[in-house]
């Protein structure tokens, strides 16, 4: 039953607002907390719709962008922030995280904020120059330039927060105005970050390009169908029936970006190294619960899963206390408890935590087909005619080896297979610049390329006279031109 109620605002446009002329969703926490969030009333479609043009920031320096994000970040990295407190305390409190995960979200989004280096890389490695949302650069024989594609609207995940920060830090750095439809499992992330912004300048264009509003899943309403109308592209988040819903509701032109469902795993060779082998294992496991998209839920072990199991095991007793997990609802719990039945029932060995905090499966790959999450981890025999392509598919999103010395024989096969990442083990969370996510360049889907093509006067690589097409015609000499 809940004891306390926590009203959140939306945010317009980047100003807050606290009444909800449509009424409030009214929900309950893992933690037993009644949480209330304002519905998107019509007002506030006509004030984000009429709020200035929707690439109101195309004429922006992409450096004054940067520059702001780096100014909030620096807010977040403090301990001292108010902002940065206020957050940490409802993951705790509302989301049940432990102390240690919530203090480490906010490090990633201060991270990520402040990253202004980082961001420049992936503007430069995705759309092919540092400067190409500012000026226009030559290539080959004509001169390009992004332009953002203008209004975006982000279904947020509920299951991870970072991802929320990291699709508004992608829409912002390619010049998109930004409506955030939070999830009802994390509200809190989304407003957080737009009253950050507002804390570092209220009237800055960045600030007011962001709004925050919500919707209960699969029904937007008069009021949301109007926002999804008016929406160039669409970042959906989530699981499939979000993903469906994102497709299905867009308008035939717009934009859809999907960011899951996908599932990780891992390739395990733990050799004379069990320990550095169970450790690199034990993060993919325990960061962010398994919730993540990138989080290893089964590993392919040699010489065998039994002998890695005790390293395994004080590794996650180890991951227990530096980053406890979050609170597990009752459905969480049981599908653990029916998973560990099931498994014990056909057979498998199973090992778990005196408290319960995590659990490991010795099982054959085909039991992997259901997953209860919560630092549960499956270990798989790794014979020496193990294909390992046949053992992911299209939704398998990052496989981590261990040691990286197995990279060459695996990298081919699995990503042939549907793989979009490969990574060191330990490293699942780390998404380097220049590295697709879900098989693709985002920042590249966010903006459309426009280019101005070299004139008559200058000669083409493949040749030596000036461009006279009407006078080739006539002379009938257009096939001495070709190479």
């Amino acid at each position: 039953m809940a004891t306390k109620t926590k009203t959140l605002p939306s945010v317009v446009c980047g100003t807050v607002v606290r009444s909800a002329p449509a009424g409030h969703h009214t929900s309950t926490t893992v933690t037993g907390h009644e949480l209330r969030v304002p519905l998107l009333a019509m007002s506030d479609v006509d004030t984000i719709l009429a709020d200035g043009p929707r690439d109101r920031l195309a004429e922006l320096p992409t450096q004054e962008i940067v520059n702001f994000l780096y100014a909030a970040g620096q807010n977040w990295k403090s301990s001292e922030y108010v902002r940065r407190r206020l957050y940490i305390r409802e993951l705790i409190n509302q989301l049940g995280y432990s102390p240690e995960m919530a203090k480490l979200e906010a490090n990633w989004i201060a991270m990520i904020l402040s990253g202004y280096a980082g961001l420049y890389d992936i503007i430069a490695s995705e759309l092919g120059h540092r400067f190409i949302l500012d000026e226009w650069i030559p290539r080959e024989e004509a001169q390009v330039r992004a332009y953002p594609k203008g209004r975006s609207l982000h279904i947020m995940p509920g299951n991870v927060p970072f991802s929320a920060v990291v699709s508004v830090v992608r829409a912002l750095v390619t010049k998109n105005q930004v409506i955030a439809k939070s999830s009802s499992e994390d509200p809190f992330t989304p407003v957080a970050l737009a009253q950050s912004f507002a804390d570092v300048d209220a009237d800055h264009p960045v600030t007011r390009a962001l709004s925050v509003v919500y919707w209960p899943a699969g029904a937007p309403g008069e009021a949301g169908e109007r926002i999804v109308a008016a929406s160039d592209v669409i970042c959906a988040w989530g699981g499939q029936s979000a993903v469906d819903w994102a497709r299905k509701a867009a308008r035939p032109d717009a934009e859809v970006v999907r960011f899951g469902p996908k599932r990780s795993l891992a390739f395990v060779d733990a050799g004379e190294r069990p320990e550095d082998a169970a450790r690199g294992l034990a993060h993919d496991v325990c960061f962010r619960d398994q919730r993540a998209c990138f989080s290893s839920q089964q590993a392919f072990v040699r010489p065998s899963p039994a002998q890695l199991v005790p390293a395994l095991s004080e590794a996650l007793d180890n991951y227990t206390e530096i980053l406890p997990p979050s609170a597990q609802g009752f459905d969480d719990r049981g599908a653990r408890a029916l998973t560990l039945a099931e498994a014990r029932f056909l057979g498998f060995s199973c090992w778990e935590a005196k408290d319960g905090s995590w659990a490991i499966i010795h099982c054959p790959p085909s039991f992997a087909a259901q997953h209860p999450l919560s630092r549960t981890v499956y270990l798989h025999d790794w014979p020496a005619d193990l294909d390992p392509g046949a053992q992911v598919t299209g939704d398998t999103q990052t496989v981590a080896l261990f040691p990286w010395a197995k990279l060459r024989p695996i990298r081919d096969a699995v990503c042939r297979a549907g793989v979009s990442r490969v990574v060191e083990s330990g490293m699942s969370n780390v998404f380097r610049p220049g590295g697709a996510h879900d098989g693709m360049f985002p920042l590249q889907r966010m903006v459309r390329f426009a280019s101005t093509e070299l004139p008559s006067a200058y000669v083409t690589k493949v040749m030596t006279v000036k461009i006279e097409q009407t006078k080739f015609l006539e002379q009938d000499r257009f096939v001495e031109f070709i190479p």
